[in-house]
């Protein structure tokens, strides 16, 4: 796989990402896109999904948010969807969806960060945020952002389209 580096243009949380770093966890996928997309009108992303450097630590995070007052908006066995409630201070923040540690097949969930993005299928969502000003990304990433739709290109073929989607269990929903 080959990575690159974009510049983060827009979204980011400090508060957020100082509290996923400090319990492990990493952004990934359609929010980092939006944050680094080159466009000047992306298309919003309807969730930060979050995936642990490593097993267990995506359920103590899980509990911190219920300590803070995040509520529970669905629970799958890959995830557990986050909402906000309207009365805390969190208002900006997007839903938060933390994936859960696993490993099935050649599907992994957990771990560091290009092993995580090796997983997704499509080049735009193949993206996460590195440090506070980056993203690290596949190295089509800008050109396939920038001339949209580029949903279509298939990361693990190259090809200009992937009929099979995303992998089970990392489809959306989780």
């Amino acid at each position: 796989m080959n990575w690159t580096k974009v510049p983060i243009y827009r979204g980011f949380i400090p508060e957020l990402y100082r509290m996923t770093q400090e319990a492990g966890m990493q952004w990934c996928g359609g929010y980092p896109r939006w944050m680094a997309s080159p466009r000047s009108e992306p298309a919003p992303a309807s969730d930060l999904d979050l995936f642990p450097v490593e097993k267990g630590l995506e359920d103590a995070f899980y509990k911190q948010l219920l300590e803070l007052g995040w509520e529970l908006h669905r629970e799958t066995a890959n995830a557990y969807t986050m909402k906000r409630r309207k009365d805390l201070p969190y208002l900006t923040w997007p839903k938060l969806q933390v994936v859960r540690a696993f490993q099935s097949g050649r599907t992994l969930t957990y771990g560091p960060l290009e092993d995580i993005l090796a997983n997704f299928d499509f080049t735009v969502v193949r993206i996460g945020v590195s440090d506070a000003e980056n993203c690290l990304a596949d190295e089509l990433f800008a050109e396939d952002e920038a001339n949209q739709p580029a949903w279509k290109r298939c990361a693990h073929t190259s090809q200009p389209s992937c009929a099979a989607g995303l992998r089970p269990g990392l489809d959306q929903g989780h």
